[in-house]
C-alpha cells in the first residue's frame, strides 16, 4: 500500500512512523516505552513476509522498507515520542511552562502557543503545527470524540489561566 506517486523522504517516513506509534500507544508515554526495545529491522522484514494485526499492520510499504533496511529505527522514534509525551504530561500536571523568550510576543501568547502545540501532540499526534506541504503530515483523520476531548481540555485550560490571572 503506497500513499502517493511521490517518493517520501526519510523525514516524511519518520513522521509517519511517529504518528502510527502515537495512535498505537494512545498518546501515553508508558505505552510508547514498550515500543523502544524490539529489533524493528527484523520485525519489519518479518512483516513484509506476513502481515498480522499489530502496529506494523498499518505501516505502508515505503515505511516498512525503510525500517527493514535500517534507515529508520522505530525504537529511536519511540524514544523521541516518549520524551515529548512525558513533557506534555508534566505540563498537564500543572508544572509551569518553560517559555522561550520570543521578541515582540507577549508571554501569554507564547504560553497559548505552547499549550496548543502540547494539545496537538497529545490528542492528534502532530509533532509540529507548521505546514509541511505534505498530505500525510498536514492532515489527520480525527474521531469526533477525540476532537471534543481536545477542545474541552483547551477550553478548561483557558478558563484556569483566566481565573489564575484575575
Amino acid at each position: 500500500m503506497t500513499t502517493s506517486n511521490v517518493i517520501p523522504t526519510l523525514d516524511d517516513l519518520r513522521e509517519r512512523l511517529r504518528n502510527y506509534m502515537l495512535g498505537f500507544a494512545q498518546h501515553e508515554s508508558v505505552r510508547i516505552a514498550s515500543l523502544i526495545g524490539p529489533d524493528w529491522q527484523r520485525v519489519a522484514l518479518d512483516e513484509m513476509r506476513s502481515r498480522s494485526a499489530r502496529l506494523t499492520d498499518v505501516f505502508d510499504d515505503e515505511l516498512l522498507a525503510a525500517i527493514a533496511s535500517g534507515a529508520i529505527n522505530p525504537s529511536a522514534e519511540a524514544s523521541v515520542l516518549k520524551t515529548k509525551l512525558e513533557e506534555a504530561e508534566r505540563d498537564q500536571a500543572g508544572e509551569p511552562f518553560a517559555l522561550a523568550a520570543t521578541a515582540g510576543v507577549p508571554p501569554s501568547i507564547e504560553a497559548m502557543r505552547e499549550s496548543i502545540a502540547r494539545l496537538a501532540l497529545k490528542h492528534f499526534g502532530f509533532t509540529t503545527l507548521e505546514a509541511r506541504n505534505s498530505d500525510s503530515l498536514d492532515f489527520k483523520d480525527v474521531a469526533v470524540w477525540c476532537a471534543r476531548e481536545a477542545l474541552s481540555e483547551a477550553f478548561y485550560e483557558g478558563v484556569r489561566r483566566g481565573n489564575a490571572a484575575s
